[in-house]
């Protein structure tokens, strides 16, 4: 897990590139919902198939308050 922490600079970085550049920050936000989809996707074995369409319900309002929040 190592490989995928940045230090205080590259953080730096990206948080002004997320926040300055329009192009950039759709990218961020189409591979965060992709990411938190393949999450649910991924765990989703742990449910039961009659919770899942209410997890994936769940899952995308939280994911459309985190975008709204950025």
């Amino acid at each position: 897990m190592d490989n995928f922490t940045m230090n205080e600079n590259e953080y730096e970085i990206v948080k002004k590139l997320i926040l300055s550049d329009d192009q950039y920050m759709n990218d961020f936000k189409i591979f965060f919902i992709l990411y938190l989809y393949s999450y649910a996707k991924k765990y989703s074995y742990l449910k039961d198939a009659e919770n899942s369409r209410e997890l994936y319900k769940n899952v995308y309002k939280n994911t459309i308050g985190w975008l709204h929040i950025m």
